[in-house]
Parts: structure tokens; C-alpha cells; sequence
């Protein structure tokens, strides 16, 4: 069928985009992994906001997405040093977080957030990480 070509056609372009996965549970980072790895994108993980300043600084990465409650260093400061970066500044980042509500959303957007997207949704998150990658390209 004509969409699982355009699926196949997605995934081929996919593979030369590294997308950095930030969550400190591992059930989540394994799922979430996933779902990326499924769509063929190329993952690199990190626990914590810290962890993923470090690799930021070393694995060019296409985007981001991170979790907003963690140890160490949460979303929330992690966005403000990604925004903070010259060289991060236009770098996608999309939220993913079990924080739903229509405020929390807001804060995330007016932060810095690219987008906001809740946990476990595995259509939405793709959906939401594709649109923000051809933002960057046009």
C-alpha cells in the first residue's frame, strides 16, 4: 500500500537524525527509545538535564527530547541552559512529561520548549518530533 511506502520513505530519511532522549526512568527512556528507534532514528540517552548538557557538548544531535522531572537538573533548568547556548538557541526540544495540563504547557512553551507532548504517546510524540525537524529544515 501507498502509505507503507511513505512510512518506508520516512524512516530511510530518519536514519541520519540523532535525537537525544533525556529521562532519568528507565522504563521510560526504553520505551521512549523505541518509539524513535522504531521511526529509525538514531538515539543517544542521558538521565538527567546535566548528563545531557555533557552530550550536547560532545554528539551533534538533530533534537531533543526531555523529560520535566528528574534529579540532578530537571527540564525546566536544563530548557533555560540549552536557550542560554549560542550554539543550542534554535535546537528543537520537545517536552515529554506527565504534566498534561493546559498550563504547565504554556510555562513549557514560554521557556523555551519547541513542543509538549505527554508520556506514552507514541503516534503524538513522533508526529510532534517530525513536524519540529522540517521547522528546522525549511
Amino acid at each position: 500500500p501507498e502509505w507503507q511506502n511513505e512510512d518506508e520513505e520516512q524512516i530511510k530519511e530518519n536514519r541520519n537524525r540523532q535525537i537525544l532522549l533525556v529521562d532519568d526512568t528507565a522504563f521510560f527512556r526504553m520505551i521512549e527509545a523505541e518509539y524513535l528507534e522504531s521511526a529509525g532514528y538514531s538515539v543517544i540517552v542521558a538521565e538527567n538535564g546535566q548528563q545531557a548538557l555533557d552530550m550536547l557538548d560532545k554528539h551533534p544531535v538533530d533534537a531533543v527530547v526531555l523529560d520535566i522531572i528528574m534529579p540532578v537538573m530537571d527540564g525546566w533548568n536544563t530548557i533555560r541552559a540549552i536557550r542560554n547556548d549560542n550554539r543550542f538557541s534554535e535546537l528543537p526540544v520537545l517536552a515529554v512529561t506527565s504534566l498534561a495540563d493546559e498550563q504547565s504547557r504554556e510555562k513549557g512553551l514560554a521557556a523555551g520548549f519547541t513542543a509538549w507532548e505527554s508520556k506514552l504517546n507514541k503516534e503524538m510524540l513522533l508526529s510532534r518530533l517530525e513536524s519540529m525537524l522540517l521547522q528546522t529544515v525549511s
